[in-house]
């Protein structure tokens, strides 16, 4: 599982991860997090929107690490994190939009950012006990797999009709 490592600069001693009864305060394993998931859209967008000032304006404020979208958390916290946001993206290209990520529009994308910090929030006010990173790539690989098999559906349906 590849992650991106932001270096903390000068964060005090005592920062801990943002998760009630975390015991981490390891400057080594605390990582920010932005609570929309921002970075998905940089590989799925790169090239259908790399022109339009939006999406510069989107990166723009995501290297911004704004206190507002981003929470430090730890690594078994955050793979914790990233599970949960692996259901709700699945759920909203299946069930929701029926569409893959790639063709989502700003309104859909920001909707489902919407989502994602909103199920972030609830989250950080919960107890929880975090998750390995093994766990974390084996329950990514399964929905994964589940958009995998609703693109291949939709592709079948489309030659079809």
């Amino acid at each position: 599982m590849s992650r991106l490592h932001v270096p903390l600069g000068d964060v005090p001693s005592e920062v801990r991860c943002a998760k009630p009864s975390c015991s981490v305060a390891s400057h080594a394993r605390l990582q920010r997090h932005h609570k929309a998931h921002a970075k998905m859209w940089f590989g799925i967008w790169a090239k259908r929107r790399r022109g339009e000032e939006k999406f510069a304006r989107f990166i723009e404020r995501y290297n911004q690490f704004l206190p507002v979208d981003v929470v430090l958390i730890c690594d078994r916290h955050h793979a914790e994190i990233h599970s949960i946001y692996d259901k709700i993206i699945a759920n909203d290209c299946t069930a929701q939009t029926g569409i893959p990520l790639s063709k989502y529009s700003w309104v859909q994308a920001e909707r489902l950012m919407g989502k994602l910090i909103e199920a972030c929030d609830k989250w950080l006010q919960k107890e929880t006990p975090g998750m390995d990173s093994e766990t974390f790539g084996n329950t990514r690989k399964v929905y994964q797999s589940i958009l995998r098999k609703e693109a291949r559906k939709r592709q079948k349906r489309s030659r079809m009709a």
